[in-house]
């Protein structure tokens, strides 16, 4: 059991939820990848994203960017046609909230993001 700084699953099922066995797990998790999978083939992102950023563990997180904003809010992802796919940043003030300039896209090839301590830096 590991119940921080990660979410532990065994806090959040009902005690009374009868427990799958590793197989009939793997067996739901690879039917619905499946078929999912086959989804996004066909239709691509857009179906998908608004039940990712339900379940998306950055939403509205202030981090912070070295050599760069001092403190901005992930907005999303920049999955619009020819963008890199990169984290989308806000810079908000120290309330958080947005100060209206123009956001950021910040990409994985040159950075990398510690969600512990909530920083995007560039990768060495």
């Amino acid at each position: 059991m590991n119940p921080h700084p990660t979410t532990c699953l065994l806090n959040i099922i009902p005690e009374d939820l009868t427990p799958h066995t590793q197989e009939g797990l793997l067996a739901k998790i690879f039917t619905t990848f499946s078929t999912m999978y086959e989804e996004f083939l066909d239709k691509g992102f857009r179906d998908f994203e608004q039940k990712y950023y339900e379940r998306w563990l950055h939403k509205d997180q202030i981090i912070a960017i070295e050599g760069g904003l001092t403190r901005g809010k992930i907005a999303g992802i920049n999955v619009e046609e020819g963008g890199a796919g990169g984290l989308l940043i806000d810079e908000v003030n120290p309330e958080g909230e947005s100060l209206g300039k123009k956001i950021v896209e910040v990409v994985a090839d040159g950075n990398s993001f510690d969600i512990m301590k909530g920083l995007i830096m560039r990768k060495r």
